[in-house]
């Protein structure tokens, strides 16, 4: 049994509807009206024949859903309610497999858009702890001699958190198609992400400027020029950064090596 009939046109851009003001207005008939109101991530819409649309609505409602899901900033609303109107629209007039389609292709567009923009802040929030490795580097270069003693001192390991963070970018950027994202997650997970990334770049080239100067592998690199040995533990800084596999590796032979003594 179909409801009392409504007079959709008489529904205005700024009406009131059940408490909810309308900001804007999709398409409107006689029989129906999508339209979505202020605040609202979802597109509204109502129909006169109960029989007619619920059924020819029903087709598409789980597509609806999971697309709805998808959209949680109001940019996004603004960008992707129409193409969700048109949907619904081709839906309420017996179009189920064109609705689909339509919905289909917009979930795959909503979730690549998500997938880039994941891996385009995970790669920026990269990119910022190498900035601010360089500032500190440069910092200490040029006003060295104005800072306190203690902290100078530490001018190698910096310059060593640097190249591995270098080679912990690099590694990401080449990366980056290969990144999985979460696209259920927000910005913030995806910058701890990426930072979390080249903290361990950073360590693993700590790791390796200490093992090396402690002589437990490597220890030949002690022996070369100093100049040419800067470079040469710069450059394995950057490998080790790089390489995610490089420094436990390095740890197992240790390892190995030592278990090899104590039993011989």
């Amino acid at each position: 049994m179909n409801k009392d009939v409504v007079d959709y046109h008489s529904y205005r851009i700024g009406s009131n509807v059940a408490g909810e003001i309308i900001v804007d207005i999709f398409y409107v008939t006689d029989n129906y009206i999508i339209y979505i109101t202020k605040g609202s991530k979802i597109v509204a819409f109502e129909y006169n024949d109960d029989e007619t649309y619920d059924p020819r609505y029903e087709e598409i409602s789980e597509d609806v859903s999971r697309v709805n899901g998808l959209i949680i900033t109001n940019g996004e609303v603004k960008k992707y309610s129409m193409r969700i109107a048109d949907a619904i629209d081709a839906s309420l007039n017996g179009h189920g497999q064109t609705a689909q389609k339509i919905l289909q292709n917009l979930e795959r567009t909503i979730q690549n858009y998500k997938i880039v923009k994941g891996r385009l802040i995970y790669s920026f929030s990269s990119l910022s702890f190498v900035i601010l490795n360089t500032i500190i580097v440069l910092t200490l270069r040029i006003f060295g001699q104005r800072l306190p003693v203690a902290v100078t001192d530490l001018n190698m390991y910096f310059i060593i958190v640097l190249c591995g963070s270098f080679g912990g970018y690099l590694s990401v950027s080449l990366k980056m198609k290969e990144l999985n994202i979460d696209i259920d997650s927000g910005s913030v997970i995806h910058i701890v992400s990426g930072l979390s990334r080249m903290f361990i770049s950073a360590i693993s080239a700590i790791i390796l400027y200490i093992i090396i100067i402690s002589n437990a592998f490597l220890g030949f690199i002690n022996s070369i020029t100093t100049e040419h040995r800067f470079y040469v533990i710069c450059g394995l800084a950057v490998v080790a950064g790089f390489s995610e596999s490089f420094i436990p590796d390095i740890l197992k032979k240790i390892e190995k090596k030592e278990a090899e003594k104590s039993q011989g």
